[in-house]
């Protein structure tokens, strides 16, 4: 498969600054979710937010996986 490259990445970034759904997505993770420190309830919310997004746009399968850290 052929990909003009150039087009491809104008498209791609033309839409990261114009479309309307990047402002959806700040106002949702940062006016209606808020904080988002590791292990709150926010960061809980934001990640179930991003996998709904992700579902959403037929991404196959995309879940939340725990994970242990030291702090």
């Amino acid at each position: 498969m052929d990909v003009d490259w150039r087009s491809a990445d104008r498209w791609i970034m033309g839409e990261a600054w114009v479309s309307s759904r990047i402002q959806s997505h700040i106002d949702m993770l940062c006016d209606d979710i808020g904080v988002r420190w590791g292990g709150s309830d926010g960061e809980r919310l934001a990640a179930e937010y991003a996998a709904g997004q992700f579902e959403d746009v037929g991404l196959a399968d995309p879940r939340i996986e725990e994970f242990e850290i030291e702090t």
